[in-house]
């Protein structure tokens, strides 16, 4: 895995989506045990190849948030405001009970021997919980500005964490996207409506192309680094 891995883009129309027999929303984002299968359905595309669900993430120029989506993201956003540090948590837990070799490309391996109560009073993960946290809060509060200034703020983070590991490839970002859908699942409950899920998925579809973006632009000036102190030591 490495920094040339890229993300297929769609129309908005053709977002990865899926329903069940009663007409239930549910996103692709989760690993599936079972047997290959490719379904199209309301313009969306859910590709299962060898038990593992994929999804194509549409360009974040194609994205639009309508008034509408805005106001329903920072009204559900609001609910979840006195406890954004343990979403945080909740959010990175989940990714690392998920993928556990992702808790050692984050450096939290100590994390995972712990329970989850331990959690709570470990420093650096409570950081970086809540550094990703607010990175969301501030999308949220830049939602009419995005492109105009905040989405400056998600190409400097994508480049960050090129500096700090090349392999933040197509599928870590969607094992974030699983488990962000699945807390705000848990939290919203009756409130994350499909209209709802909608909304958001639009708005971190905008930030993990971002993040992406700027994690590929910053990959091959580490790869130059590299070789040339390579060939500098072969001299």
């Amino acid at each position: 895995m490495g920094c040339s891995t890229s993300v297929s883009t769609k129309s908005t129309s053709e977002w990865t989506k899926m329903h069940n027999g009663d007409n239930t929303y549910h996103t692709t984002y989760i690993t599936s045990s079972k047997s290959n299968v490719t379904s199209n359905k309301s313009n969306g595309t859910s590709n299962k190849s060898n038990g593992t669900s994929h999804i194509v993430i549409p360009s974040a120029q194609q994205l639009q948030l309508t008034a509408k989506q805005k106001k329903l993201i920072r009204s559900t956003w609001k609910r979840l405001k006195s406890k954004q540090v343990l979403l945080g948590m909740s959010i990175f837990y989940k990714i690392f009970q998920t993928e556990p070799h992702l808790a050692k490309l984050f450096g939290f391996v100590d994390v995972m021997t712990a329970d989850r109560a331990s959690f709570s009073s470990h420093p650096s993960f409570v950081a970086h919980a809540t550094n990703f946290i607010t990175g969301i809060d501030g999308a949220v509060e830049n939602m009419d500005v995005l492109d105009q200034g905040y989405s400056g703020v998600l190409l400097n983070l994508g480049k960050r964490h090129a500096r700090f590991s090349s392999d933040m490839t197509s599928t870590v970002f969607n094992v974030f996207l699983h488990a962000i859908f699945e807390v705000l699942s848990e939290e919203l409950k009756g409130h994350f409506t499909p209209e709802v899920a909608d909304a958001w998925r639009a708005l971190f579809y905008y930030i993990t192309d971002k993040l992406k973006e700027g994690y590929n632009t910053s990959c091959p000036q580490i790869s130059e680094k590299l070789t040339n102190i390579i060939s500098d030591n072969n001299e």
